[in-house]
């Protein structure tokens, strides 16, 4: 069979949450292997980039536990990053991201989103959002991870090579938002399809 992942921009969910969610939609057949979050991207990227790394978190438990898992260390003090992922966070935190940027922290965001469904006709504010807020308190600029950025798309690449143990040539992107997906696709160098059964519709200007 053909191996694939799914990449999401979604750091607040893990792969084991992910594969549970699609059971409940009638998707059998998936573990948490086939999953690609944004959180593991980022956690990939510190561990790639600067092994020794601590960090100040504004996030949800996909991002916190990819960040435990890698053995990633909290550091509320004096960080080397503030990594802010998709959640609900609070003034007291965000004051606190604030002074650790304001005292050298590097900005990383997990997902340059700046909203995110929360149902059907509901959203709330995403990555992007609170990122914004704070590049804009501190006057520095956030380094966004995540889809569109090449770098998830390489990873991703990499995931599937070591998981079949085979150099994989032909890779191609399916996706439903010309944003992230497809443009991410295209700069990466992957052909890519858009579907219009998610966020992108096909519209007819008369």
């Amino acid at each position: 069979s053909t191996p694939f992942l799914f990449l999401t921009n979604n750091s607040a969910t893990t792969p084991a949450d992910l594969a549970v969610r699609l059971k409940h939609l009638g998707v059998d057949g998936l573990s948490a292997q086939h999953f690609y979050t944004s959180a593991l991207n980022t956690v990939d990227f510190l561990n790639e980039t600067d092994p020794n790394s601590t960090v100040f978190v504004i996030g949800e438990g996909g991002l916190l536990a990819a960040l435990h898992e890698r053995k990633i260390a909290s550091d509320a003090i004096h960080p080397r990053y503030v990594v802010v992922g998709e959640g609900i966070t609070t003034m007291e935190r965000l004051t606190k991201a604030h002074e650790c940027i304001e005292r050298g922290a590097r900005l990383l965001v997990t997902n340059p989103d700046n909203w995110c469904p929360v149902s059907n006709d509901k959203t709330r504010p995403g990555a992007g959002a609170t990122a914004a807020y704070l590049e804009a308190s501190t006057g520095r600029r956030a380094y966004y991870l995540g889809k569109p950025n090449g770098y998830m798309f390489h990873r991703a690449r990499r995931k599937l090579a070591d998981w079949t143990l085979n150099e994989i040539d032909n890779f191609v992107m399916i996706g439903d938002t010309m944003e992230t997906d497809i443009r991410g696709a295209v700069e990466a160098g992957m052909p890519s399809f858009l579907v219009l059964t998610g966020s992108t519709q096909m519209q007819y200007v008369g």
